[in-house]
Order: C-alpha cells, then sequence, then structure tokens
C-alpha cells in the first residue's frame, strides 16, 4: 500500500503506475530515486521513493525529497503545510529550510506567516539579510516605517551597496513622504545600473508627485533603457495626459499597442484619449477589437458607451447599460450610466429603484463585511478648487451642503458641479466621488 506521502508525489505528478521495484533493496531504490531526481525526471524518482519509504532509515529522505519536489513543482501552499511539519518533528534548527519556508509564504502572499517565519530566523540568524530584507517590507506594507527603516538601516552597514535594498529602502522613504532621500537611493541604484527596471519605475512615480516635468524625463530614460517594458511605455503616456500634451500620450499609445497587440488595456486607454480627441473613427475600431476578444470588458464597454453618448446615440447608449446593467448590476458606473439613461427618457421612479437597490446591496455588503456605515469621507482632490469626497451610505446632497456650507441650501451648486455623475437628485449612489466647490 502507498504511504500518504508518496501518494501525493504521485497525484503530483501523475504517475502512480510504478515500473518494477518489489524486490529492490531499500537503499538501491533510494540511489535510483536520487539519479532520477538529479535528472528532472520527477515521476520516475517518486516511484523509486515509494519502495525506499517501506524503510524507517529513508523516510526523513523522502520528506526532504517530497519538499525538493513541491518547491521545484512551485507547490508552495502545499510546501509551507509539509515543511512545517517537517520542521515540528525534525528540524527545529534548519536555517536554509527555514528561509525557504519564509520565501513560500511570501509567494502565496501570506505576509502573516511570512514575517513570523523571518522573526524566527532573526533569533537563529541574527545577520540574515532575508529576514532583514523582508521583515523590512512587511513593517512598510503596513505603514510602520521606522521598524522598516531601521532594518534596511541595518541591512546597508552589512551590504552597503547593494540595490535591492537601496530600492527598498527608498520604497520605504516614499511612503514616508521623504522623498528627496527616496530620489537619492533610486539615482544611486541607476548610477551602477542604468537598466534597473524597479529603480526607474520608483523614481518616476516619486517625480509624479513632487515635479511632472523630471518625471517626463527620467520617462523618456527609462523607456529607452527597457525598449521591450510595456509599465515605461504606460507611465510616459500617463505623464504626457497629466501635462496636456495628449497628441504625444496618442502617439505612445499607438506605438505600445503596436508592440502588445494583445494587451486589451493599452487598446481601451488609446481610445479614451481618441474620443477626447474627438477622433470617433479610430477610436471605435479599438473599442470593438476588445469587445471581439472579450464582450464583458468593462473598460472598453464603458468607452462603448461615452461614444454613444458623444454621437448622440441616446437609444444604443441606452440598450448596451441595460444589458450592462442586467449582467452586472453590481458595477458603481453602470448602474450610475443606467441611471441617467432612464432619467433621460422620464423613467424617474425606475432610475431611482435602480439606485436604491445598488444602495441597499451595497450595505449589506458592508453589514457582511463587519463595516459601520461612515458619513462620506474626503479623497485627495483631482482639481484645484474643489473638496473631493465619496458618497456613503445616508448621504444626500443636502446633507453634504450642510457639512460643507453649513446650510442645506446650497445643495444645486454640488448637484451643477456633478450632474455627469448624479443621474437623480433625489437618490446619490454610494461609493460616486463627487466635487464638492469650494467658498
Amino acid at each position: 500500500m502507498k504511504s500518504n506521502k508518496t501518494l501525493l508525489l504521485c497525484l503530483l505528478l501523475g504517475a502512480c503506475s510504478s515500473p518494477n521495484v518489489e524486490n529492490l533493496s531499500p537503499s538501491i531504490a533510494y540511489e535510483k530515486g536520487m539519479k532520477a531526481f538529479k535528472k528532472n525526471d520527477l515521476k520516475t524518482a517518486a516511484m523509486y521513493f515509494e519502495r525506499a519509504h517501506a524503510s524507517d532509515e529513508y523516510r526523513v529522505k523522502e520528506a526532504q525529497i517530497e519538499i525538493q519536489t513541491l518547491w521545484t513543482l512551485k507547490e508552495y501552499k502545499k510546501y509551507t503545510e509539509v515543511v512545517e511539519a517537517h520542521l515540528e518533528g525534525n528540524g527545529m534548527f534548519d536555517l536554509e529550510l527555514r528561509q525557504n519556508l519564509g520565501l513560500a509564504y511570501v509567494r502565496i502572499g501570506d505576509d502573516v506567516n511570512a514575517f513570523k517565519t523571518f522573526t524566527q530566523i532573526m533569533v537563529l540568524a541574527p545577520t540574515s539579510y532575508m529576514a532583514h530584507y523582508h521583515l523590512a517590507r512587511i513593517h512598510n506594507i503596513n505603514n510602520r516605517t521606522d521598524e522598516a527603516l531601521t532594518l534596511v538601516n541595518k541591512l546597508l552597514t552589512i551590504t552597503p551597496k547593494d540595490n535591492e535594498a537601496l530600492i527598498l529602502r527608498a520604497e520605504i522613504y516614499a511612503n514616508s513622504k521623504k522623498y528627496p532621500q527616496a530620489i537619492e537611493d533610486y539615482k544611486t541604484v541607476l548610477a551602477t545600473d542604468r537598466n534597473n527596471h524597479e529603480a526607474y519605475n520608483g523614481l518616476v512615480g516619486v517625480y509624479k508627485i513632487t515635479d511632472m516635468n523630471k518625471a517626463f524625463d527620467y520617462s523618456n530614460l527609462w523607456v529607452a533603457a527597457d525598449l521591450m517594458k510595456p509599465a515605461a511605455y504606460e507611465v510616459k503616456a500617463d505623464i504626457l495626459v497629466k501635462l496636456n500634451r495628449k497628441n504625444e500620450a496618442i502617439a505612445v499609445y499607438k506605438d505600445m499597442v503596436s508592440k502588445f497587440p494583445t494587451v486589451n488595456a493599452y487598446r481601451s486607454k488609446l481610445a479614451d484619449l481618441l474620443i477626447e480627441a474627438k477622433d470617433f473613427v479610430t477610436a471605435k475600431e479599438h473599442i470593438d477589437y476588445v469587445l471581439k476578444t472579450d464582450i464583458w470588458d468593462s473598460q472598453a464597454n464603458y468607452l462603448l458607451g461615452r461614444y454613444h453618448v458623444d454621437q448622440e446615440q441616446f437609444v444604443q447608449a441606452g440598450r448596451l447599460f441595460k444589458k450592462l446593467y442586467e449582467h452586472d448590476p453590481s458595477q458603481e458606473w453602470v448602474v450610475v450610466s443606467y441611471a441617467k439613461f432612464l432619467e433621460y427618457i422620464k423613467e424617474g421612479k425606475t432610475s431611482q429603484k435602480v439606485i436604491s437597490s445598488f444602495n441597499s446591496k451595497k450595505a449589506d455588503e458592508s453589514k457582511m463585511a463587519g463595516v459601520v456605515a461612515t458619513p462620506s469621507r474626503e479623497v485627495a482632490s483631482a482639481e484645484p478648487g474643489f473638496t473631493m469626497v465619496q458618497v456613503a451610505k445616508g448621504d444626500s446632497l443636502q446633507s453634504l451642503s450642510r457639512t460643507h456650507y453649513g446650510t442645506n441650501r446650497q445643495w444645486k451648486k454640488i448637484y451643477d458641479a456633478n450632474k455627469d455623475v448624479i443621474p437623480n437628485a433625489k437618490s446619490l449612489v454610494i461609493g460616486t466621488t463627487l466635487k464638492i466647490p469650494q467658498n
């Protein structure tokens, strides 16, 4: 009868039929299994290890092979379970195995157990590069930037010119809004590695906050250094849009579509810019291309709706919004668009029902998630002269007017500034971002 571990290997590798190994001694079977394993013939290795498992002498070795096999197959979730059990029973102080366990947790996105594992490693090996690096990274993700900086600075005293550590420290500085220090670290990396993708990405990101023109200059350098990395092109186009150089952004996205023709997101972004530029024919070609590959693509459908509205094809727009609403009534923009169309065709009561239904589902989801309903909250302002708020349960134009102006009577000022996203003045859609004109 197959052991549980051997059965696992057989199932993973699809190799449950066995060659004639019954007459082999466990030691010879183990040796043959090792030879097959070294040749990366994992199926044959599993068969021989089944025979070797008959001897207690080889059970620990078989566990080690199982661990190696799971790592090779990138079965990281199962790997963490097997290694945790193995470390508890056989290898509490196996540093290398514990480091790989921490990496496996990182790769499956389990930062809680990764943090626990690397903390244990710091006890076993106080100078461990891997433990310092990942603990600092996890602290930064959780906005514990002081702890993160302490760890990464300690790491850089051990390896002062390590680019990975410098990039991590730059990310921590940026997260702390210490932009000059972040810029200095990113530039230090680029001084030794001019093609470093992460350093360009981080540096351009910081400059997008502090100096848009420098962001554009470095995005050009990034594109030159990384000709086939779409992220560099995308960042450059985004900066050109923010600098209001939209024709140049269109040229960049056209270049991206020619280089990466199967990436629908780039076609959608190009179509978005083309609609703004009133090049409706070319925009429609790109929208149609995307929808042929994915009929429910959210961004392409949104752009198709804009296209119909801009062309004053209101019947087609209405049919589209109704179809999308019936397919998925959980998307905010679909609800807003469909409700606006219903208002347009004088179906105000139906419009209110659509919004009320959406808001009720949002409220129910919040209850299930244990979220307490809060008043509308401010979000980052995209336009000077406005305060941006996100609509919450219970908000109305009158309540927002009272909050921001001290009186209910200014509600129409808010409505006039947000007609494009308010389909019905009597019902606001939860989650909608509104512009509140500042006095």
